[in-house]
């Protein structure tokens, strides 16, 4: 499994500490999700060591099963 990062607050520490190249993004209301794109379907995961499935997504994996294989990182919003 890919390895997650969490937010952290803005300081100058935290810059230093962040290595490059990087992306950021606004943090939304919502839920993190790791996605696992495979041949044989795809996999929606919530964030942490022995993470649960999400179900009941059927249209976002099936838009989702057109990327190519292997691990994306993104976000459910309510």
């Amino acid at each position: 499994m890919a390895k997650m990062l969490l937010c952290t607050n803005y300081s100058p520490r935290a810059l230093q500490a962040m290595p490059f190249p990087a992306l950021a993004q606004v943090k939304a209301d919502g839920v993190r999700c790791m996605i696992h794109v495979a041949a044989d379907g795809v996999t929606l995961w919530s964030r942490g060591e022995g993470g649960h499935t999400y179900r009941g997504l059927d249209a976002l994996c099936a838009v989702l099963s057109t990327l190519a294989p292997g691990w994306y990182d993104g976000e459910l919003l309510f």
